[in-house]
């Protein structure tokens, strides 16, 4: 079972890599990247929301 927990970005990056995902990137970029899973031409939520949804699942 996956656990959500709240943690600086220093404390995180003590165990994890970090990886900038890309929204809203082009088909062609899609498609260039599309084993590495790093993007989607989807656009992303606004932060807040985003923030938002987190705080709730900690809830």
């Amino acid at each position: 079972m996956n656990a959500l927990c709240l943690s600086c970005l220093k404390c995180f990056l003590k165990k994890e890599s970090l990886y900038l995902y890309e929204y809203g990137a082009s088909r062609r970029m899609l498609w260039s990247k599309l084993q590495g899973g790093t993007c989607t031409t989807a656009p992303s939520d606004p932060p807040q929301d985003v923030i938002n949804r987190a705080i709730n699942l900690l809830r």
